[in-house]
């Protein structure tokens, strides 16, 4: 409310669709910016860093995972996740 109340001209909308698509979308103009994790999505994209945090996984003590020092996102394809 206070943004926009400040800037009252500025639409925000947020949009869920494959990376690919959003990439798309923002080639053509469709969208202005994206927020994205991982990988730069292309090399003609003017980016900056928003944050750099820690992310934890926690699992049960049987999990295969348990024993990793560390785990990455790749390693919890096919895992049902839960995230906040």
């Amino acid at each position: 409310m206070e943004f926009r109340q400040k800037f009252p001209h500025v639409e925000l909308a947020t949009v869920e669709r494959p990376r690919a698509h959003l990439e798309t979308a923002l080639r053509n103009g469709t969208v202005d910016i994206l927020v994205v994790t991982g990988n730069v999505p292309s090399s003609n994209s003017n980016t900056k860093l928003l944050w750099s945090e820690r992310v934890l996984v926690v699992m049960s003590e049987e999990h295969p995972l348990v024993t990793r020092e560390v785990v990455y996102w790749t390693d919890l394809q096919g895992q049902t996740l839960i995230l906040s």
